[in-house]
């Protein structure tokens, strides 16, 4: 058995297809080598996908990378996608005691993320991450 993940444009045409597990033994010797993907490695296996564990992966992520305008340079997902998904993850107003935050900080968003459409979100930021560090391990 396997699972994919089809990611089709508006017309129905796919885009993507990904096989999330394909990949998972060579994730496994990138987190022997790497700390930053060995960290959100335990936080992705341990936690519960909820806004913190998700906005942890996040910024491991981003901090990777070298920042939100790299990852939308690559094509991982968009800025507004990103934004909407911070806004919502610290905003006690759109998801309540889950919030990252205790208080609002800012106006709360007018379309809240759905916490299935952040796990969506940040799962897909965390394979593309991980098979951009395999690909380099294997080019070297």
């Amino acid at each position: 058995d396997s699972v994919s993940i089809v990611i089709k444009d508006s017309k129905g045409k796919i885009i993507e297809e990904v096989h999330p597990a394909d990949s998972v033994p060579d994730w496994l010797v990138i987190g022997l080598s790497n700390k930053s993907a060995k960290r959100a490695l335990r936080i992705y296996g341990k936690e519960r996908h909820t806004w913190a564990g998700l906005y942890k992966l996040y910024e491991i992520i981003e901090d990777s990378v070298g920042g939100l305008d790299k990852i939308v340079k690559k094509g991982w997902a968009t800025k507004s996608s990103i934004k909407r998904f911070k806004h919502t993850a610290n905003s006690p107003t759109a998801i309540g005691d889950e919030a990252r935050h205790g208080r609002e900080t800012t106006a709360a968003p007018n379309k809240p993320m759905q916490l299935s459409e952040a796990r969506s979100l940040i799962e897909m930021l965390l394979i593309r991450w991980l098979n951009q560090l395999n690909e380099r391990k294997e080019m070297s």
